[in-house]
């Protein structure tokens, strides 16, 4: 059945202008583009799946807890990833596109007495040869210094928030700007 002016199908139950529809079933390829879209904003406990290839719950929304699982129907906490790969690199994925060296990170904060608060990051450092990864911290609840830092080539720097120049060293500890002790590479 269409509206044959707009090849719409109108639905109106008992003359009501109002559409009730309880279950929806589509097979193909479907296109919505009504603009913006809610699911259950009546907060009814209506839990929401995405179903992959080869994955029945590739995205899972709970809604009796309020929690997202990726990969797993049984999310514990707010943001839940489950899969089983042999490799200890895969997994999650943060890509900053920008090509001016910027990398990603993850930013660790809070809210308190009504504003947020940073407390720390780890985050990755790109440069020509590869990249390094850096933890954070925060004395001032907004600012963000390096305090450890872990170079591409496998030396690690701590209490400098500059990338170290050091490539025959494999750790320096530095204080007050200035290195306090430092294990050298002596080639043996």
């Amino acid at each position: 059945v269409s509206d044959a002016s707009n090849e719409n199908i109108p639905i109106t139950p008992h003359g009501t202008g109002s559409v009730v529809v309880s279950k929806l079933s589509v097979t193909g390829d479907t296109s919505l583009d009504g603009g913006s879209f809610v699911f259950n904003e009546s907060g009814a406990d209506k839990d929401f799946r995405i179903e992959g290839d080869a994955q029945a719950n590739l995205f899972f929304a709970d809604a009796s807890t309020d929690r997202i699982g990726i990969g797993t129907a049984t999310p514990t906490d707010p943001l839940h990833v489950v899969y089983a790969d042999t490799s200890h690199t895969n997994g999650l994925v943060l890509e900053n596109t920008n090509t001016a060296g910027y990398s990603p990170a993850v930013r660790f904060q809070s809210y308190y007495s009504g504003s947020r608060k940073v407390h720390g990051a780890i985050g990755a450092a790109a440069s020509g040869s590869g990249g390094g990864l850096g933890l954070y911290y925060s004395v001032d609840n907004s600012a963000l210094t390096r305090g450890i830092f872990l170079k591409e080539n496998g030396n690690v720097g701590m209490g400098t928030s500059a990338i170290p120049a050091w490539d025959s060293q494999y750790f320096a500890l530095y204080t007050g700007g200035a290195a306090r002790g430092v294990v050298a590479n002596t080639g043996a």
